[in-house]
């Protein structure tokens, strides 16, 4: 009898701590990143064959700043992303519309969460959350994103 007891304490315990780890975070992430961004240039250059200054134009790529917040909900082995208009690329995909996308390959550890999601076929962007620091670090093609997270509960009140 009292082996059964120990066995149905310690399953207990193991129940408790699996349901401790399926914890559900909402975390809004403020902060900035880089983008690629393209525009119309004109302006002069020197030519050495000339040895003059000549007019150029033309499209020029260059890595643009932008300020932002990103919301990330986690929940067990499974969570979502929303991006703000301003770091979504033109040509997207798997999102549902507002913003949201779904979180692959979450791994939700004591001091870190990290997960990716697919923006395109080519643009798959891994996130990383320093549960230490509260500081949020994306990375995909052609942009990335650094930014303090806060937690948040959609059933409380701020003020």
């Amino acid at each position: 009898m009292h082996r059964r007891v120990t066995i149905l304490a310690a399953l207990s315990m193991l129940t408790l701590a699996s349901m401790a780890q399926a914890e559900n975070l909402t975390l809004v992430c403020q902060g900035q990143g880089e983008k690629l961004g393209s525009g119309y240039k004109s302006g002069y250059m020197w030519d050495d064959k000339q040895k003059k200054y000549v007019p150029q134009s033309g499209i020029e790529n260059e890595m643009r700043p932008y300020a932002a917040a990103v919301t990330v909900r986690v929940s067990g082995d499974s969570g979502s992303v929303q991006l703000p208009k301003s770091m979504i690329p033109p040509i997207h995909g798997s999102g549902d519309g507002d913003g949201w996308w779904p979180l692959n390959d979450v791994i939700v550890g004591d001091r870190e969460v990290r997960a990716s999601f697919k923006l395109n076929g080519l643009n798959h962007p891994k996130l990383r959350i320093d549960r230490m620091t509260g500081m949020l670090t994306m990375s995909g093609t052609g942009f990335d994103f650094t930014g303090r997270c806060e937690k948040t509960d959609a059933n409380e009140r701020r003020f």
